[in-house]
């Protein structure tokens, strides 16, 4: 007579440790995006604030989404007047438009950079922004032209 048996083989240790941690790997990797994620949108709607305040000639609230490190080698009235002679120059700022916005954390904080074009009456300028986290609240670091 024939005997059936109906016993599944071992399944090995090895697979189990494996799946636990691609497990782990993954809920690692889905926190990192989120908060990579979460920081991306936080910094965008700070820097927009910082945009709309230049465009609305709101230097004050402008100058205030500054860091202290760049409050402290740019006094206002050296804020005001940059902002004021590029309107003589090229007329009055109608928007800022941003062609780019990203974020990193490193080992001293999270930093971000927003490339954006300033566009005037008559013309434009090229500008990169350097964002920091700075209290809990990204503001603009310091910036140059391109």
């Amino acid at each position: 007579m024939i005997e059936s048996s109906d016993s599944k083989p071992k399944t090995p240790i090895w697979h189990y440790v494996v799946i636990a941690g691609a497990v782990v790997v993954g809920v690692m990797m889905v926190a990192v995006l989120s908060q990579a994620s979460w920081q991306l949108s936080a910094a965008k709607k700070a820097f927009h604030a910082y945009a709309s305040a230049l465009v609305a000639k709101n230097y004050s609230e402008a100058y205030q989404l500054t860091t202290q490190s760049f409050r402290a080698t740019r006094d206002y009235n050296t804020f005001t007047e940059t902002f004021q002679g590029l309107t003589t120059e090229m007329g009055d700022l109608k928007r800022v438009n941003v062609n780019r916005i990203d974020v990193n954390e490193y080992s001293d904080g999270w930093f971000g950079t927003a490339d954006a074009d300033l566009v005037f009456d008559h013309g434009d300028l090229h500008l990169s922004f350097t964002l920091k986290k700075e209290n809990g609240a990204w503001k603009v670091y310091r910036y140059r032209e391109q």
